[in-house]
C-alpha cells in the first residue's frame, strides 16, 4: 500500500500545504531540512515568486538540490531565475534532461498547437552558492553552448 511504500522511506518526510509568503512563520522547525525540494509549474504567479525563492533558500539545506521545472512563460522563468541568484543561489538549466521528453519535444515542434514557450518544461536545478561559486549554467542541445553568468558579468563559451 501506499503507507507501507512510505513508511520504509530512510529519510525525514514532511508534508503540508505550504503557503510561501508563510513558509517561515508556519515551518519554524524546517529551516535548512531538506536535500530535495520539487516544484513543478509554479514560475508563472508574478506576484508569489520572490516567496518561493524565499522559501527555497529556507527550507533547503546547505548541501541540497532544488529541482523546479516549469516552461520559459516569456519572462517568467528569467525572472525567477534572477530572483535566486540575488539571493545567493545557484541555477543549472536544462533545456535537455531526458531522452524520451527531448524526442516528444522535437516531434511537437512541427505542430502549429505547439508553443515551446508554454509548453515544454525547463529543468532548474538549484542550490546554495557557497561564496567563491556563484553561477548560472545554461545548456544547450543543439548547437551545443554553454553560458556562464557571474553575477551580473555574460560570458559566452562557444566551444562547448
Amino acid at each position: 500500500t501506499f503507507r507501507d511504500f512510505f513508511s520504509q522511506i530512510l529519510c525525514y518526510l514532511f508534508t503540508i500545504v505550504l503557503r510561501w509568503e508563510n513558509s517561515m512563520k508556519q515551518c519554524p522547525e524546517e529551516r535548512q531540512k531538506y536535500k530535495f525540494i520539487v516544484c513543478a509549474d509554479c514560475l508563472f504567479f508574478e506576484d508569489s515568486r520572490v516567496a518561493l525563492v524565499d522559501s527555497i533558500c529556507y527550507f533547503l539545506s546547505t548541501n541540497g538540490t532544488a529541482l523546479v521545472i516549469a516552461p520559459k512563460r516569456g519572462k517568467s522563468m528569467n525572472v525567477f531565475i534572477k530572483k535566486c541568484i540575488a539571493k545567493g543561489l545557484n541555477c543549472q538549466i536544462l533545456t535537455y534532461y531526458n531522452k524520451e521528453i527531448w524526442e516528444r519535444h522535437q516531434k511537437c515542434l512541427t505542430s502549429s498547437s505547439y508553443n515551446e514557450d508554454i509548453h515544454y518544461p525547463i529543468l532548474l536545478k538549484i542550490s546554495h552558492a557557497k561564496k567563491w561559486k556563484l553561477y548560472v549554467l545554461i545548456y544547450k542541445c543543439t548547437p551545443c553552448k554553454l553560458y556562464l553568468y557571474k553575477k551580473r558579468s555574460f560570458i559566452r563559451y562557444p566551444g562547448f
